[in-house]
């Protein structure tokens, strides 16, 4: 079946008799054409190129599927790979018919695989959510526009199961969905603008506002593997940091250094903290605040590797405090931090106008970003639920810390 199939042949659809063969014969070609097929025939790569290039690929067109096969022999083997690769995008803008043998040039990436009319839909889903070693990875950022808006129609018709087979292709409600469902790991993966295949930051702030419950959001863990949650009256559940590993995969970049596969293993280390314990109308004793507070520099100072900071306060009136602002300023002046509202569902009302204090007040707050998360569905005092919101928010304002931080790029 057209499933089973993968780069070394097109599916029954491909190469049905019934789609015309749009190569021009011989004898009603251009001038243009009848210099590159003589071109092709002396094995000028560069004067291939050339006409190539002058007519935006339209040229190959008018050739014969045998000289097109042809063509890319005499590219690939006189021209460098990556002229060679640009002319094979060209003709999958023009969306002509030939496919080059994948046996004599593969690996190619995938913007510069040809995809034609005569190549179905059905065997580019099956490249793109192809898992076999060796197969072409798909990527809707690297197609052309027309190919990659006939792609998402394709995709989006068929069922969530199988939407999530290609993401990249599929529907925004299932993007959503998975962007609930997923671990926020995975997705700062994906969002990542560097070739970092490891990121560390700790999850720091007050008691009992669901730092544990995000550090397992994050992870994707449960059970015995997962970060101690629960409920206390006054005390953090966390005494002591505790780093929690797991690792994501990613699609291959260009800045990826040679040895590296079609997809990169990328790990993430993410440490739940004591928390700042706050009696019920929010404050604390300055000699513990400013303990805690000591701690978590320690600990940065012990742990150079950390890339960024996540701080945590809670979405309710109060939640934030004069200690929470000294330890956002004093951190961010080392490296980019994250403020995270948690349990935003229950106060979003209050949120934005917070947030436009902190970020326009007389001392605004230095943070890369702030973002109200509800990590977990919760029950409202009328019954309903709150659902989750904020996850894909957070993963962006963390990939794009790290990946600032890993460039050079911040300056405090």
């Amino acid at each position: 079946g057209a499933h089973g199939s993968n780069m070394s042949g097109t599916s029954e659809a491909a190469t049905s008799a019934s789609q015309p063969d749009v190569c021009a014969p011989p004898h009603t070609r251009s001038n243009a054409a009848h210099d590159l097929a003589n071109a092709i025939t002396e094995k000028d790569a560069n004067n291939v190129w050339r006409l190539l290039d002058s007519s935006d690929g339209a040229l190959a067109g008018e050739l014969t599927r045998e000289e097109v096969d042809e063509m890319w022999r005499v590219l690939f083997a006189q021209r460098s790979r990556h002229a060679a690769n640009d002319a094979l995008e060209l003709m999958a803008k023009m969306c002509v018919i030939s496919e080059p043998d994948p046996e004599h040039f593969r690996p190619l990436d995938i913007r510069s695989f040809p995809f034609t009319k005569r190549m179905s839909m059905e065997h580019m889903f099956t490249l793109a959510s192809s898992s076999q070693p060796g197969a072409v990875w798909l990527r809707a950022h690297d197609l052309p526009q027309e190919v990659r808006k006939a792609m998402c129609e394709y995709v989006c018709g068929l069922s969530d199961e199988r939407q999530r087979e290609v993401m990249e292709f599929a529907s925004q409600r299932v993007r959503d969905q998975r962007v609930n469902d997923c671990p926020i790991g995975e997705l700062i993966v994906q969002m990542l603008d560097t070739p970092k295949t490891r990121i560390e930051f700790p999850v720091m702030g007050p008691a009992r506002i669901g730092k544990s419950t995000l550090v397992n959001a994050i992870t994707g863990f449960v059970g015995d593997n997962a970060a101690v949650t629960g409920i206390t009256r006054h005390a953090s559940l966390t005494s002591e940091f505790k780093g929690y590993t797991c690792t994501f995969m990613r699609a291959r970049r260009d800045d990826d250094p040679p040895e590296a596969g079609e997809q990169v293993e990328v790990t993430v280390v993410v440490y739940d903290s004591p928390g700042i314990t706050r009696d019920h109308a929010g404050g604390g004793s300055d000699e513990q605040e400013l303990s805690v507070v000591q701690r978590y520099g320690d600990f940065l100072v012990k742990h150079p590797n950390v890339d960024l900071l996540v701080w945590c306060v809670s979405a309710a009136e109060g939640g934030f405090q004069e200690v929470d602002h000294a330890a956002i300023v004093n951190f961010s002046a080392v490296m980019p931090v994250v403020l995270v509202f948690t349990q935003a569902g229950q106060h979003a009302d209050k949120v934005p106008e917070l947030m436009e204090k902190l970020r326009e007040g007389k001392k605004p707050l230095p943070v890369h970003e702030m973002v109200p998360v509800q990590v977990e569905p919760s029950k409202c005092f009328d019954g309903s639920t709150m659902h989750r919101y904020g996850r894909g928010d957070l993963a962006r304002a963390i990939a794009e810390s790290a990946s600032l931080q890993a460039r050079g790029e911040y300056h405090g």
